[in-house]
């Protein structure tokens, strides 16, 4: 066959996930069980899927592991950003890869992001988005917490953890409504090291794009915003999704 559907777990599984292709050419998939507030991830063990591995509690402290974002990098770290909302805080979890399923002794413990920021009912930390260099580098990750744009990076290795950066503060547009800046980004490394964080501007209706002038993006609140298209009304389904293409150019859907 050219597809299939394949069952990877069940029981109030999978609400958010994310999926990658590891160096084996199978996918990863990374996902919230929301029966035991746990992140997990599964690996497939052929092209189709057709045949996996046991899935893999990677945290399990309270409710964590809501909105992972993954990506696997050319060190062969699979690099997982997830929001624990029992800590208040967004987190990251390294793992190193094989051709078979990678194993719970195989990931690192969680790195952090910033400092606490409150549970999830106050921080509204509702998107993640992770990025990988092409070498052995920071992990760049951008989220939304309390109507802003942060990025933040983590170090070459588990136990990293440069500062977390706000990245569009949003001065409070829309007549006053605001602010509401940075919902739904993605965030990508480009052919020069710096991360490149696509997102959306919720008070005005842009899709916004910034580009950080170093790996750490400690200075990407000063950095210019370039507005790409009006989205309109912002919605559940108003998501956006970036890659470099091979010249080296963000492509934004």
């Amino acid at each position: 066959p050219s597809e299939a559907i394949t069952t990877l777990d069940t029981g109030g599984v999978g609400t958010f996930s994310s999926i990658a292709v590891g160096s084996d050419g199978f996918f990863k998939i990374a996902y919230y069980d929301a029966a035991n507030g746990d992140l997990k991830l599964t690996s497939c063990l052929n092209a189709l899927c057709t045949s996996h591995g046991p899935p893999i509690v990677l945290a399990d402290t309270g409710r964590t592991g809501l909105w992972p974002s993954m990506e696997i990098g050319a060190d062969g770290y699979l690099n997982i950003a997830y929001f624990n909302d029992t800590e208040g805080r967004f987190e990251s979890v390294r793992c190193t890869m094989s051709p078979s399923a990678p194993s719970g002794a195989s990931c690192a413990e969680a790195s952090y992001f910033g400092g606490a920021t409150g549970p999830l009912a106050d921080s509204n930390t509702i998107s993640t988005a992770i990025g990988t260099h092409n070498s052995a580098g920071p992990v760049a990750a951008s989220w939304y917490h309390d109507g802003k744009l942060m990025v933040g990076s983590v170090g070459a290795g588990p136990t990293g953890g440069p500062p977390t950066n706000i990245a569009d503060p949003n001065p409070g547009s829309n007549g006053g409504g605001g602010p509401d800046m940075g919902q739904f980004s993605s965030i990508a490394v480009g052919a020069d090291g710096n991360p490149v964080i696509a997102y959306l501007d919720s008070d005005n209706g842009w899709l916004r794009v910034k580009k950080c002038d170093n790996p750490y993006c400690n200075n990407i609140a000063g950095e210019t915003t370039v507005q790409l298209a009006s989205t309109g009304l912002v919605t559940g389904s108003s998501q956006t999704s970036m890659v470099i293409d091979p010249y080296g150019n963000p492509v934004i859907s």
